[in-house]
């Protein structure tokens, strides 16, 4: 596989003063489907000029009704979390939820856990959040200040870039905090996060925003120049194999796996030009999908892609895995489809959802779905897909 060293095309860099900013503000619009509305409705930290960036997401009269973005199981519980700092648990299988304090009142999109009692929230204003305890507590471990200072340490002396590259990075996190009302801020989206058991893992976002952490997000460095993404997609979604293989997705068709020994991700070829929103490992079977229904399946290891026809004209916004066998692929429209890993066949499913779905998740319990949508959630028996 052909890779790339990180080099800032000369025609970009003599074009960068005319149009990073102006890029920046453009690609807010292009933001993930389900996360399009909080891109809308953030801006605390960057609104907030002096003293603490976030206030505490205000409390809920009927957090169960409250738009829900994404959501993520905690061992038998479930975390979902939303717009203005939203964050409610679930201990019976999505059928009631409580409100959980949570330190910001800007919008998270999406929250991973690695195990029953880590967990991690991400969302706008460059914020990730953090609980050791199943999210029963949330501490701010990142957000757009700390990440400024974090990518101006690091680009001011990385070891790995020469001075031409080095003074590059460095105009680009410049063009950023441009785009801010508060000069000490950087306000790019974090939209997606996977940190393993071991604490590993990384946190990616809008701008091609890549972080690494080996310390279970004690320490960060960032990656942005570890990527086949001079252009600075967005990135939406990463996934992680049994093998160790990791995958991200993002813009306009891309798709990277990471080389470890080049501590690099690297691009993957996918015959397929539109936005990725998702990737999922299952087994031997990769996943990529995104825009208009497009649904694309490798089963030799990314080497080639089958393109599945099935029949979904929303975005695709997760595929679930259901067993061994099958996957439930899932828009944001609510339609519902069942992918069979050895066939590649597709079965529509008969669901239907009042709202747009967002996240859906399968209960430990392995009989209930539960699914994130804009006027709170909504559970169905798995049974029924399998």
């Amino acid at each position: 596989m052909k890779t790339r060293r990180f080099h800032l095309p000369t025609n970009f860099a003599r074009s960068a003063l005319l149009n990073c900013g102006v890029a920046w503000l453009f690609c807010l619009a292009l933001v993930n489907p389900q996360q399009l509305f909080a891109a809308s409705t953030s801006g605390t930290a960057t609104a907030n000029a002096a003293g603490d960036l976030f206030k505490e997401a205000p409390d809920q009269p009927y957090p169960s009704t409250q738009p829900v973005i994404g959501l993520a199981a905690a061992g038998s519980d479930l975390i979902g979390v939303g717009l203005r700092g939203l964050i409610i648990k679930s201990e019976d299988d999505g059928t009631t939820w409580q409100q959980i304090s949570s330190p910001v009142d800007t919008d998270l999109v999406d929250v991973y856990f690695s195990d029953s009692k880590n967990g991690w929230a991400v969302g706008h204003d460059s914020v990730l959040l953090q609980t050791e305890d199943g999210g029963s507590s949330w501490s701010v471990n990142l957000d757009g200040k700390k990440l400024k200072t974090l990518l101006e340490n690091h680009y001011s002396s990385a070891p790995s870039l020469d001075d031409f590259e080095r003074e590059n990075m460095l105009a680009e996190i410049d063009f950023a905090t441009s785009t801010s009302a508060n000069p000490e801020v950087i306000p790019t989206p974090f939209l997606n996060v996977h940190i393993d058991e071991n604490g590993e893992g990384y946190v990616l976002g809008a701008f091609g925003m890549l972080l690494y952490t080996d310390d279970n997000g004690q320490s960060w460095v960032p990656w942005i120049e570890r990527t086949d993404n001079e252009r600075r997609m967005h990135l939406y979604g990463i996934a992680s194999a049994d093998d160790g293989s990791m995958y991200i997705s993002g813009e306009q068709g891309l798709l990277m796996r990471l080389d470890r020994e080049l501590k690099r991700f690297v691009e993957v070829n996918i015959p397929y030009p539109g936005t990725l929103f998702g990737v999922s490992v299952h087994g031997d079977v990769i996943l990529a999908y995104g825009l208009r229904g497009n649904l694309f399946v490798s089963k030799d290891h990314a080497g080639s892609w089958s393109h599945i026809e099935n029949g979904q004209k929303g975005g695709l916004i997760d595929a679930i895995r259901l067993d061994e066998n099958y996957s439930l692929i899932v828009s944001q429209r609510g339609e519902m489809t069942r992918l069979n890993h050895e066939t590649l066949e597709v079965d529509p499913v008969d669901a239907a959802f009042n709202g747009a779905v967002n996240s859906m998740v399968l209960v430990s319990s392995k009989n209930t779905l539960v699914a994130a949508l804009f006027n709170g959630t909504t559970t169905l028996d798995s049974k029924q897909f399998q």
